[in-house]
């Protein structure tokens, strides 16, 4: 609901500040009530890198996607929705917005809902809640990118362990799409 509402308000205003950053408060909030089974993280230097690595390549992922996407015009309409709420606010304050939405988000659905999963649906629990969970937005750009990016950030978690090679993905991916997606 809190998405729905962060894409509902006015953008840059107030309103749309404060659902973004309860959306990400929700997700702490979660993940610290329920104990994480993610382990300490001993690669993190190669974690961190892997993490940036997969972020850059995703961003180029995402430019060519767009590329194809803009051919159908429903699509083409969601992208520019979503780079119009970037465009439309403070640059300083979107980018805390989704860094803190990045972390918050990995820590719950990468680290709460995979652990509290049974292993053999643990890609399921990282992907499908996080995509569902866009859907209120009514942006079908957002709901794409989440079940993609959300199987990226699954798999990272799943194959280290830990959710330094995720959160590093995220928040470069982020980044790069915030600064330099072609508008």
């Amino acid at each position: 609901t809190l998405i729905g509402v962060t894409f509902g308000v006015r953008k840059g205003s107030a309103a749309f500040y404060l659902a973004g950053f309860a959306l990400a408060a929700t997700w702490l909030i979660a993940f610290a009530l329920v104990p994480s089974r993610v382990r300490p993280n001993r690669r993190l230097g190669a974690d961190i890198a892997v993490g940036l690595g997969a972020g850059v390549t995703m961003f180029g992922v995402f430019l060519a996607g767009a590329w194809v996407l803009s051919r159908v015009p429903l699509l083409d309409q969601a992208i520019r929705d979503v780079f119009t709420t970037a465009d439309t606010s403070t640059m300083s304050w979107v980018v805390a917005l989704a860094g803190v939405n990045a972390v918050a988000e990995e820590l719950f659905f990468r680290g709460t809902l995979i652990d509290a999963a049974p292993r053999r649906f643990a890609s399921v629990a990282g992907v499908v809640p996080y995509a569902l969970t866009t859907v209120p937005s009514g942006n079908a750009a957002l709901v794409i990118a989440a079940v993609v990016m959300g199987a990226v950030f699954t798999i990272l978690r799943i194959r280290t362990g830990a959710l330094t090679a995720s959160i590093a993905t995220h928040l470069s991916w982020s980044a790069l799409m915030i600064a330099l997606f072609p508008r």
